[in-house]
């Protein structure tokens, strides 16, 4: 069984899982550092907000615009949804070693207006494509303090 742990940080009083995730596009010169991903089932994509896109010197302009829904609503704000496609993603399990999952691609957001100190703090999120794709379950206890993604080899 592969497990891999998430951090738990507290938002608005409510516990809040997250994985640091280093994300290495091919065809795409990016900066190898990690990015904060929070876990959100409620989101159908992984997604790379746009502050991680400039950390990561992702060249947005340069993706090409996802063929469905090219527009999405994310925190309030609109965003046009761009792809990097094959894209291999990097999480250290519990015993610290590396795991690889390659996606076909994964959206980087684009906002649809000049940046706002609001856009800024939007994170970017592990979706459940990725969860499919790469079969993980989410395990997640927030009484415990708690949460972890697992699948059996």
């Amino acid at each position: 069984m592969t497990k891999i742990p998430l951090k738990l940080y507290k938002t608005s009083g409510q516990w809040m899982i997250y994985s640091y995730i280093t994300v290495m596009p091919h065809g795409v010169h990016a900066r190898p550092v990690p990015i904060k991903f929070l876990v959100d089932t409620g989101s159908p994509w992984i997604a790379i907000s746009p502050k991680d896109a400039i950390k990561l010197n992702i060249p947005i302009l340069r993706l090409p615009k996802a063929a469905e829904h090219k527009t999405i609503v994310f925190a309030g704000d609109k965003f046009e949804r761009r792809l990097l496609s094959n894209t291999d993603l990097y999480l250290r399990d519990e015993k610290g070693e590396v795991i690889k999952i390659n996606l076909d691609s994964i959206s980087v957001l684009k906002p649809t207006k000049r940046i706002s100190e609001k856009i800024k703090h939007i994170p970017s999120v592990l979706g459940c494509d990725f969860l499919t794709t790469s079969k993980f379950r989410l395990c997640f206890d927030p009484s415990n303090e708690e949460g972890f993604l697992e699948k059996d080899e």
